[in-house]
């Protein structure tokens, strides 16, 4: 199955009359027919799809192979009608016939199999005793018949013609209503194998029941996909694809079909199929359109697949979209008293579009997503853990946020895990990091301005939210707990520039009494303690050592300097030393501020610092008393002082 087997299938195979089950695809040849005698009298399972079978379908397949319980020819070019003969396979129980050249009429016998596709043929008439009346409309082209659930109603729909010309149309697959690139996306979300748009612009069938006029000619459409190698395409699994494709519309309606074809297929279907699943189609004109006008010529550009994603092993696309979506649109999320869905979320990030990406960490992308009434949240889209130590510490996360609650914490809103997607979302915080507030828009337009009051106000929240993780009499949950991974790029900003804590994958629990024994240093080299560093215990004290070198930043406005091997490095906690050794301490102050900012507040902060990144973890302050001391600071300097020295 799915190999690129060369040449026509050897006569013998034919012969082989002891063999039950035989299943052959995605022959490369010119074409050949089925041998003039087949002795496969024993076979029970047949499949010969996508193999380049011409020809009629042979009467001996019905009159001599009376075991067969499987046929599946399609993806072929036979011609001819429904041999009468295949009425006598009375153990004939699933007829798959789609994607050939068939015509002629539909015996009603059909209906007396389980399971029957005979879509994308050139069939004149349909039988179908009780259910419609083939006066209803003209020459059809009949698609799946599954007799367990009929609704030829429905079906019959699709046979009318448009009332009205259209120019374009968007859909979200198996999503809500939303806009992208300023153009608004239909909802679909129904989980029926049938479903038609009120709107009548568009309607789909999962399961192939519908009819629609014939083509003129022999050949319904141009395959423009096979083989298709989703994850080399996409540079990756979970990852977006875009593909376009242009087709002349000649007359209305346009008809998109999605089926199996190629490689990709590790089982049957129904019962299994790999492949992508198409995440939005949209269809727009490559020519101008005036007054809303079209003419039966003019020829509309098609976008299949603003997303393919790669999901393997289910099996329908509407049983794909009930496993999934159904659970991303029932699972709500609060956000200031209001509440979204998490596919509204996910849309609201445009399908984790890079345009919304606004961060990296550890385990994943954060992209921003905008919500109805100018709500904003970030959301965590996370890569699959490949370690088992990244799985401990991706649980570690979730756990410890979802249990905290301070004002200086980024705070957990909500979560989703299954097998291929992870997400936490967080509330969104406008200005970024505070790495990137003070070091990464030095040179653009658009520079956070950070003043000596937000400086050391940011000082003061970082202080009260480790002090908040520290002190096990602060929290509901009487622990203490470590960072581990304190630095500027994990402290974000809202936009009253509030300082929040992020970043908890290597928070652990301390215990006084019985200290965790050493753990392997895994976080920010330059902001780390040497006692992590050297992969000795660790205490609470690790923290404050890394807020030290963050306050040093903060009023310098320089970063701590990356560990190069084997090269002189300046750091910046080096220097400080020095200025405080000669008695310039106040040179450490960054030049941008000029004057602008609290002789008392600097020199605070600047101590402060050196008694935080001390050698020993004992000669650290704890973080209640650094919490003390800039809230004493602030409360004695009056506020229109703050800004002057």
């Amino acid at each position: 199955m799915g190999n690129d087997f060369e040449g026509e299938l050897p006569r013998g195979i034919f012969n082989l009359s002891r063999l039950g089950i035989l299943m052959v695809s995605d022959l490369k040849n010119t074409s050949f027919p089925f041998p003039v005698i087949g002795n496969l009298r024993n076979i029970n399972y047949l499949v010969l799809r996508n193999c380049s079978l011409t020809g009629g379908i042979p009467d001996y397949i019905g009159n001599n192979w009376t075991l067969l319980n499987y046929l599946d020819l399609s993806f072929n070019d036979l011609s001819g009608s429904i041999p009468q003969s295949l009425k006598k396979a009375a153990s004939l129980d699933t007829l798959l016939l789609t994607n050939n050249k068939l015509n002629g009429s539909i015996p009603p016998w059909i209906l007396e199999r389980h399971k029957v596709d005979l879509s994308y043929n050139n069939f004149t008439d349909f039988i179908k005793d009780n259910i419609t009346d083939p006066t209803h409309h003209n020459s059809t082209e009949v698609k799946t018949l599954d007799p367990g659930k009929p609704n030829m109603d429905s079906i019959l729909a699709l046979s009318k013609n448009c009332t009205s010309e259209y120019h374009s149309l968007f859909i979200n697959c198996g999503g809500a209503r939303t806009s992208a690139e300023g153009n608004p996306y239909d909802e679909d979300v129904s989980t029926e194998s049938y479903f038609s748009v009120p709107s009548g612009t568009w309607a789909y069938s999962c399961s192939g029941d519908s009819i629609l006029k014939p083509s003129n000619s022999s050949d319904f459409g141009e395959r423009k996909l096979k083989d298709l190698n989703i994850i080399e395409m996409a540079n990756g699994p979970n990852e977006a694809w875009n593909k376009s494709f242009t087709v002349i519309v000649d007359e209305n309606p346009l008809e998109i079909h999605f089926f199996w074809a190629g490689k990709g297929s590790l089982g049957i279907p129904p019962l299994a199929l790999n492949g992508p699943l198409v995440s939005a189609i949209s269809v727009t004109p490559n020519f101008d359109v005036h007054d809303g006008k079209l003419s039966a010529s003019q020829i509309a550009g098609i976008t299949i697949g603003c997303a393919f994603a790669p999901l393997l092993l289910f099996l329908f696309a509407w049983q794909m979209r009930l496993l999934g979506n159904r659970e991303l649109r029932e699972k709500q999320i609060e956000v200031q008293k209001r509440s979204f869905t998490l596919q509204q979320i996910i849309d609201g990030t445009k399908n984790f579009s890079s345009k919304m990406e606004i961060g990296r960490g550890r385990f994943g992308v954060v992209y921003k997503a905008n919500l109805p009434d100018q709500i904003q949240l970030a959301v965590k889209k996370i890569s699959q853990p490949s370690e088992q130590r990244e799985k401990d510490e991706l649980k570690s996360e979730i756990g410890n946020l979802i249990s905290l609650s301070h004002e200086n914490l980024v705070q957990l809103l909500g979560g989703y895990s299954n097998k291929d997607l992870h997400l936490l979302i967080y509330e969104y915080m406008e200005t970024g990091s505070l790495h990137k507030a003070l070091f990464e828009q030095r040179h653009t337009s658009t520079e956070t301005e950070l003043s000596w009051s937000a400086r050391f106000d940011i000082c003061l929240g970082i202080a009260k939210g480790l002090n908040y993780l520290h002190e096990e009499e602060e929290k509901s949950i009487k622990i203490k707990i470590v960072h581990g991974n304190i630095n500027a790029k994990n402290i974000l900003l809202d936009k009253t520039h509030t300082a929040k804590l992020s970043d908890f994958g290597l928070a652990t629990i301390y215990n006084e009494e019985d200290p965790f024994t050493a753990i392997k240093a895994r976080g920010s080299r330059v902001y780390m303690a040497p006692e992590h560093a050297l992969g000795k215990a660790i205490t609470v004290k690790a923290d404050v050592y890394s807020y030290g070198v963050v306050v040093l930043e903060i009023v310098s406005g320089r970063s701590n300097t990356e560990y190069i091997p084997n090269q002189e490095a300046d750091f910046l906690l080096d220097t400080a030393g020095r200025l405080h050794q000669q008695g310039r301490f106040l040179n450490l102050v960054d030049k941008k501020l000029g004057s602008r900012f609290d002789n008392k507040q600097a020199l605070t902060l600047l101590h402060l610092a050196m008694e935080c990144t001390k050698q020993s973890p004992t000669l650290r302050p704890n973080m209640s008393e650094v919490v003390t001391k800039l809230s004493d600071i602030k409360a004695s300097v009056p506020s229109s002082s703050s800004e002057v020295v």
